[in-house]
This record gives C-alpha cells, structure tokens and sequence, in this order.
C-alpha cells in the first residue's frame, strides 16, 4: 500500500511539476501572441505564424525513430537504460538530420523564388537539427518519467525566448527576421540544458555503428506508424491551413493561423498531462487501466465544455487589443469545439492507444480522418471558396476522429460510450449556434443555461466522479 501511495505521489509531483511549468510557458505564449502581432504588421506577422506552422511538422524528418524510443523505453526506469547503444543512435541520428538539412538547403535555394519563405526554410531546417536530435533525449526523459527534466527544458526554450523578444519590443523590431533567429536560439539553448542533463548517455562510450544500426531500425519500424499517426493527426488541421495560404494568400493564412493558435493555448496543458500518463500506465493493471479511462473521460466531460465560457471575455478583451485581428475572433467562434474533441483525443484517446500498443488502430484513425479533412478542406476552398466552411469541415473532421476512437476504446474497455458522446456534441454546436446567430450577451446567457442545464441533469453522476477523483490523487 505504502509503494502504491509513493507511486500516486510521484505521478501528481510530476504532473503539477509539468503543469507549472506549462502554465509559465502558455503565459510566456499568450504574451508572445497578442504582443508580436501588435509590434508587427500583417504580412510580417504572417511569415512568422508561417514559421511555426513549418516547424510544427519538423518531427516527420526523424521518420519515427524517435517515437519508437518512446514506445520501447515508456515506464522504464532511465538507470537500466543502455548508456553506450544510446550514445551510438544519438550520434547517428544527428548525422542524419545534419545531411537532411543540407539536401533542404539546396531544394530552397534552387526551388523556392520568394525571399522571404527562402529565409524561412532555412531557419526550418536549422530548426530540424536542434528539434530532432534533442527531441531523441527529451522522449527519453519523458519515456522514463523524468518529466521534471523534459518539462524544465521547455521553460528554458520559453524564458530565453521571451527574454530576447522583450528586448526586440522595446526597439520596436518590426520585420519578422529576428524573431524567427531568436526562437531558434531559444531552442538551441533548451536543446544544450537536455545534452547537459543526459551528457551520461551522449557522450558516453559508443558501441560501434554496427552494433547500433540494428536497434536504430528496430526503433524506426516500431516507431513509424506512430509517427505517420502523428502526422495525420496534425495534417487534420494543417490541411486547412495550406488550402487558405494557396488560395488566399499570406495575409490570411496569418490572420486565420492566428485564431488556431488561440484555440491551441489550451491543448497545451493537455498535452503535458498526457505525457505524465504514459510511462504511469504502461505499468498499470487492466483493471486500473479500465477505471482510470472512466474517472477520466467523465472528468474531462466535466471540464472541458466550460471552456467556452471564455470565448465573450477574450473576445471582447482581444477586438480593442487587436482590432485588425477582428476576423480572427470571427473564425474563433467556429474553431472553439476543437477544445473538447482535441483534448479528449490527446489526452485519453491517444495516450491509451499507445499504452494498449493500438498504433496501427490509431494510424487508420488518423489516416481517415486526414482523408476526410483534406477531402473538405478542398471543398471549402476550391469549389465553394470559403474560409469559414473550411473551419467548419476541419472541426468536423477533428470532432470524427474523436468519437471514432472512443468507440473503438469503449468497446475494447468493454464501457458506455454514447453518453459522452452526445453531451459533448450538444455541448459544442449549442455554444456554436448560441454564440454565431445570437448577440454576443445572449448568446453567452444562453450557453450558461444549457451547461448549467447539464451540470444539474447529471449532478449525482458528477459528485461520484468528483469524490473518486479526490480518492484517487490522495493515493487511497
């Protein structure tokens, strides 16, 4: 019993350690969002939002080597890890993405016209090297429940960045170059601490190259279909992004990238959470594991929907702060639902996926719902030419994906699942249609009434779920 208690310990030490440290590093985020475009003009702003769309993709170049990592080492302790194979794929992954940059490299300067997108392929693939080969370590931290590293690191890369970017606002920088230099910097800094915190593994003695490339490709091939599900996973939303930057230009893919990113701030403690989960429940019996997806599906049922409860108030904050950004809150209304169906797929969905070793399940998933988004995507852009069906299509599609997962894990769990499922739904086109046809006030009013409806049809349900989420982070 006493292990069981150290263990419930440990895991919510980890996961309020991770939690803080995102909360500093979404604050660092928000400021960085409403401050940049408020210093830059559209056009700059919207290279630079076309810079962190390009390297929000800079993980498919490490072809699921290390996504394998993460699966094979999950819940194990990092003292039993193999220092001198590790040392040998370190280096052997950063060679190869050293030779990918430099392929990247000349495509760019041979097939790329515009300066401008020329400079931001560069940084991209500068981006790559760092992104990639740290990345290797951090899912090694994360596989192995060092999430106090992994977590401290990304402070690292957020505070160095926010620093240098306070000095560029004083002197009222307005092209987007440097913030794009800086951010690499940043990262570069962050990619330096996690060296220096596994310098035990990086610069330990190797085995030969021989003797590693066997593991490298067994981390590949076990990794690969987690890494293509991945990059469905964000070509559901990313595809959208494309059909608006070809179609209406840079200007509006920033302005239209901007309302994501606001959407995304909450993903972002989704994300950490699910990170602390992974390596706990690889070691979890199937009975916990069964109970644990309930307690938590239920949990975020709860939680999740009243996140639209801040739409008015950013809204109203946001239109005098950015008044050229106005259409962007505009496309908020619609991309809000990404909230519930994103979050509960990061968080439960993918997370026990990859526990159950469901990758392929969970790569058909992806792969479909990709279809259906690119599939809607150009059909809100090319025959209807429209930005707000397009959004429309990318939240059904995200919103498809989740409910298919869910189905597939209630029946694997052998639990309900329809009843999460339309609560959430009529959660989510109620505060759509309230807050699109209705005054801003009543439509607010109204989405109030209909979460306050549901809060009160299921209150006994809740005050369970409540009193056994209490049990269980009290280790009892």
């Amino acid at each position: 019993m006493s292990e069981k208690r150290s263990g419930i310990k440990a895991v919510m030490h980890n996961l309020i350690y991770a939690f803080a440290v995102q909360g500093i590093s979404l604050l660092l985020s928000m400021m960085m969002s409403l401050v940049v475009p408020k210093i830059l003009g559209e056009e700059q702003f919207s290279y630079w939002q076309l810079f962190l769309f390009y390297v929000s993709y800079v993980g498919f170049f490490s072809f699921g080597f290390i996504d394998g990592i993460y699966l094979r080492y999950g819940g194990k302790r990092y003292e039993d890890l193999d220092d001198s194979l590790l040392c040998t794929e370190f280096w052997i992954s950063a060679a190869f993405q050293i030779i990918l940059t430099i392929f990247g490299v000349i495509y760019t300067m041979t097939q790329v016209p515009d300066p401008n997108r020329q400079f931001v392929l560069y940084i991209t693939f500068a981006y790559m090297v760092v992104g990639n080969v740290g990345g290797m370590l951090c899912y090694v931290f994360q596989a192995t429940n060092r999430v106090n590293v992994y977590s401290t690191s990304v402070l690292i890369d957020k505070m160095s960045f926010i620093v240098a970017v306070l000095v560029l606002l004083f002197y009222k920088e307005r092209s987007f170059v440097p913030f794009i230099l800086l951010y690499l910097t940043g990262k570069t800094i962050s990619f330096i601490y996690t060296v220096i915190k596994g310098r035990d593994m990086v610069f330990h003695k190797g085995v030969p190259i021989a003797l590693a490339m066997p593991e490298v490709k067994i981390n590949v091939f076990t990794g690969i279909t987690l890494m293509l599900s991945n990059i469905a996973s964000m070509l559901i939303l990313g595809s959208g992004r494309f059909v608006v930057d070809n179609l209406w230009g840079i200007n509006a893919f920033g302005k239209f990238s901007f309302s994501v990113s606001l959407a995304n701030f909450f993903l972002l403690f989704i994300s950490q959470a699910s990170m602390v989960l992974f390596p706990v429940l690889r070691q979890a019996n199937d009975k916990n594991l069964k109970k644990f997806y309930s307690l938590v599906r239920d949990l975020l049922d709860l939680v999740l929907p009243g996140a639209f409860l801040f739409y008015i108030p950013v809204k109203v904050i946001l239109s005098r702060w950015l008044p050229q950004y106005t259409e962007s809150l505009t496309y908020l209304v619609l991309l809000l639902p990404l909230c519930t169906f994103d979050s509960k797929m990061n968080l439960l969905c993918t997370t026990y996926m990859k526990v159950l070793r469901l990758e392929r399940t969970l790569l058909w998933i992806n792969g479909i719902s990709f279809g259906v988004s690119i599939g809607l995507s150009l059909l809100g852009g090319y025959v209807f030419h429209n930005i707000y069906m397009i959004i429309v299509f990318m939240v059904v599609s995200v919103a498809f994906r989740e409910i298919l997962s869910e189905w597939v894990l209630s029946r694997f769990l052998e639990l309900p699942f329809l009843r999460s499922v339309l609560t959430e739904s009529i959660l989510s086109v109620g505060f759509v249609c309230f807050t699109w046809l209705l005054p801003s006030a009543v439509g607010f009013v109204c989405y109030v009434a209909l979460y306050g409806g549901y809060l009160l049809i299921f209150r006994k349900s809740i005050r369970s779920v409540l009193h056994e989420s209490r049990r269980v982070f009290r280790g009892k």
